[in-house]
C-alpha cells in the first residue's frame, strides 16, 4: 500500500500533540536538566522507597508484601499504596542503569503518556468521537491544572488509569448486550485483573473510579425505561454463566489486595469522618486551581484577599478545575438535559448519566461549614473511610467532565466552527501552570546515597540516629518524616532493613518520630527488645556514617 500526505498526517498529528502535551508538563524538570523533580524529601521519598520495594521483588530480593523499614513486623506494603503497576514500569528503568530519583520520575512521564493514549483510545471506541474531538480530549485531559499542582502525590497519577478502565468496561458492556459470551468473559476478566493491579497501586482512585461506576449504573437505571430494564434482567439471565465465571474472577484479582489491606484497616482503623471532613473541599475550591496558574491566578489573590480564610482552600483542597472547564460542564449539562426532553434521540444516554453522576457526586464532596454530603458516603459506601482527602475526587472527576464538554461540543460542532475553536483553545490554555511541586534534588540526594553507601556486613538491620537538618513543613512534621524517610530509602537501595519508617499508618507499638528527642534511644531499645531483635547498627544521618552497637539488645 503506497503511503501519502493524507494517510499519515492524522497519525503524525496524534503523536505530536501527545508528545506536546506530554513534555510541557515537564517542561520545568527538562529545563533544569533533571536536577529538580517532581515530590519533595517526605512523600517523595516514600514513594520511592516504595518503587524501588518492587525492584527489588522482581529481582527476587523481597517478599512482595513486606518492605524493608517497619522491620520487623509482617505485610508493611499494606501501611500505604502499594504502586505495584508503578513500580513493574520503574523496574524497567532501574533495570537499565536509571537512578532511582529519575526512574520515579520517568514512571510520571510514562502514566501522562499512557493517559494520553487511553483517554484518545477511549473517546474513538466508547463515545464515537471523530478523531479530531478524541485529540482535543486526550490533550485537555493529559494537561490537567489539578494533576499538574499534586504532582507531588505520585499515587494521583493514577487517573490516567480511568480511561483505559472505562474502554475495558465498554468493551465488556457490548459484549453482554450483544450477547458474546466468550468476548464478554475475555474483557470482563481483563477488566478485573486490571481493578485488581490498580488497587494494589493506588487505592484513591480505584476506589473514586467504583464509587462512580455504582452510582453511575443508579443514574443509567433511574435514565431507562421500564422495556429497556427488562431487556438488561433478559440478557443477565441469559448471560448468567458467563456473569459468574467473570464475578469469580473479581473476586480472585482483587483477593491479594483484599488479604494485605483488610487487616491492616482493622488494625488501624482507617480514618475518621472529622479527618475526612476536614480534607472536603468548599464551594469555591471546585475552580480552586492555585495561584500559580496563568489565567486564573488574579482571581484567586483578588477572592482571598476579600474573604480571608473563607476563600479558596490551600494546600490538599486546592484541587478544583478552571473556571472555564467548570462553566462549560454546567452548561453542557443544561443542554443535554434540555435536549433530553425535547430531542431524546439526539442526546446517548450513557452520556446523560455520566453528566448527572458528576454532578450528583461532585456535590457530595463539598463542605458547607461542618455539613458535607459525605457523611452519606462514609458512613454507607464500603471502603470510603479509607480516603482521607476526599479533595482528590476532583481530580478523578476531570474524566467525566471533559468527557460531558467534549461530547456536547461535538454536538454541537457546526453551529459556530470558530466560537467553538476559540473556546476549546481556552479550555487548553487556562490549564497552564507556573508553581510546579519540584522538590526532589536529584544529584544531591544521588550523591548522597552514595556517600552513605551500604552499612557493614555485620549489619543486619539498623536505626536512623538522627535526623539531617529539615525546615519544611514545620517542626512537628519534620521531626516525624526527616529521619525516618532516609532510613526507608536506604533500607530499600540497599537491601537492609531498618525499623524505621513512615506510612499513612503505622504499625501497632511503634513509636520512633522525633529522633532528636532525649527519650528517642530508650524507645528505640524497647522496639528491639519486644520483638526479641540482635542489636541493631545506627546509621547517622547527620553525619552520613554507620555505627556498629549503638543499641544493645
Amino acid at each position: 500500500m503506497r503511503l501519502t500526505w493524507k494517510s499519515v498526517s492524522p497519525q503524525l498529528a496524534l503523536w505530536l500533540v501527545g508528545i506536546g502535551a506530554v513534555l510541557f508538563n515537564f517542561r520545568y524538570q527538562l529545563r533544569n536538566g533533571t536536577q529538580l523533580l517532581s515530590g519533595d524529601r517526605y512523600d517523595g521519598f516514600i514513594a520511592t522507597a516504595i518503587l524501588e520495594h518492587w525492584y527489588n521483588v522482581f529481582r527476587g530480593l523481597s517478599s512482595w508484601a513486606t518492605t524493608n523499614f517497619f522491620y520487623p513486623h509482617p505485610h508493611t506494603l499494606g501501611y500505604n499504596d502499594g504502586y505495584l503497576l508503578y513500580g513493574v514500569i520503574y523496574s524497567a528503568f532501574r533495570a537499565i542503569g536509571t537512578d532511582a530519583f529519575l526512574s520515579a520520575e520517568l514512571v510520571n512521564v510514562s502514566l501522562r503518556a499512557f493517559g494520553f493514549a487511553a483517554f484518545y483510545s477511549m473517546g474513538r471506541n466508547v463515545f464515537g468521537w471523530t478523531f479530531a474531538w478524541s485529540v482535543f480530549g486526550a490533550a485537555l485531559f493529559t494537561l490537567a491544572n489539578s494533576v499538574f499542582v499534586h504532582a507531588h502525590h505520585t499515587q494521583l497519577f493514577a487517573v490516567c488509569f480511568v480511561p483505559a478502565f472505562a474502554l475495558l468496561l465498554a468493551r465488556s458492556g457490548r459484549a453482554f448486550w450483544s450477547l458474546e459470551r466468550g468476548r464478554f468473559i475475555g474483557y470482563g476478566l481483563t477488566s478485573a485483573a486490571f481493578f485488581g493491579a490498580w488497587l494494589l497501586t493506588a487505592y484513591y482512585m480505584a476506589w473514586y473510579c467504583a464509587f462512580f461506576a455504582l452510582v453511575l449504573v443508579i443514574s443509567l437505571a433511574t435514565l431507562s425505561s421500564r422495556q429497556q430494564l427488562s431487556d438488561s434482567w433478559a440478557r443477565a439471565r441469559t448471560m448468567l454463566s458467563a456473569l459468574l465465571i467473570v464475578g469469580l474472577g473479581a473476586i480472585l484479582a482483587i483477593a491479594p489486595f483484599a488479604w494485605l489491606y483488610l487487616p491492616k484497616a482493622a488494625e488501624t482503623g482507617m480514618h475518621s469522618y472529622s479527618v475526612a471532613l476536614s480534607f472536603a473541599p468548599n464551594l469555591l475550591d471546585t475552580f480552586n486551581v492555585g495561584p500559580g496558574n496563568v489565567v486564573w491566578a488574579w482571581l484567586i489573590r483578588l477572592v482571598n484577599s476579600a474573604l480571608g480564610a473563607s476563600g479558596f482552600s490551600t494546600g490538599e483542597p486546592a484541587t478544583g478545575m478552571p473556571p472555564g472547564l467548570v462553566v462549560a460542564f454546567l452548561v453542557s449539562c443544561v443542554v443535554l438535559a434540555r435536549w433530553r426532553s425535547t430531542e431524546p434521540d439526539r442526546v446517548p444516554k450513557v452520556i446523560l448519566a455520566i453528566a448527572l453522576t458528576s454532578v450528583v457526586t461532585w456535590g457530595l464532596t463539598l463542605r458547607l461549614g461542618d455539613t458535607s454530603g459525605w457523611w452519606f458516603v462514609y458512613h454507607l459506601v464500603p471502603g470510603a473511610k479509607a480516603a482521607r482527602a476526599v479533595s482528590r475526587y476532583q481530580i478523578f472527576l476531570v474524566v467525566p467532565v471533559i468527557i460531558t464538554v467534549v461530547s456536547t461540543l461535538a454536538l454541537v460542532r457546526d453551529r459556530n466552527p470558530w466560537m467553538i475553536g476559540a473556546l476549546c483553545a481556552s479550555l487548553l490554555i487556562e490549564n497552564a501552570n507556573t508553581l510546579p511541586p519540584l522538590g526532589v534534588a536529584r544529584f544531591r540526594e544521588v550523591a548522597r546515597l552514595e556517600a552513605i553507601g551500604r552499612p557493614p556486613s555485620e549489619c543486619k538491620h539498623f536505626f536512623a540516629s538522627s535526623a539531617r537538618p529539615a525546615s519544611l513543613y514545620g517542626a512537628e512534621t519534620d521531626a516525624r518524616y526527616s529521619h525516618n524517610v532516609d532510613a526507608m530509602l536506604v533500607a530499600e537501595v540497599t537491601g537492609v532493613p531498618t525499623i524505621n519508617g513512615i506510612a499513612s499508618f503505622s504499625p501497632p507499638w511503634w513509636d520512633l518520630f522525633h529522633a532528636e528527642a532525649p527519650d528517642y534511644r530508650a524507645r528505640v531499645s524497647e522496639h528491639v527488645k519486644r520483638f526479641g531483635l540482635t542489636a541493631p547498627c545506627e546509621l547517622d544521618l547527620r553525619k552520613s556514617r554507620w555505627v556498629l552497637g549503638g543499641i544493645a539488645k
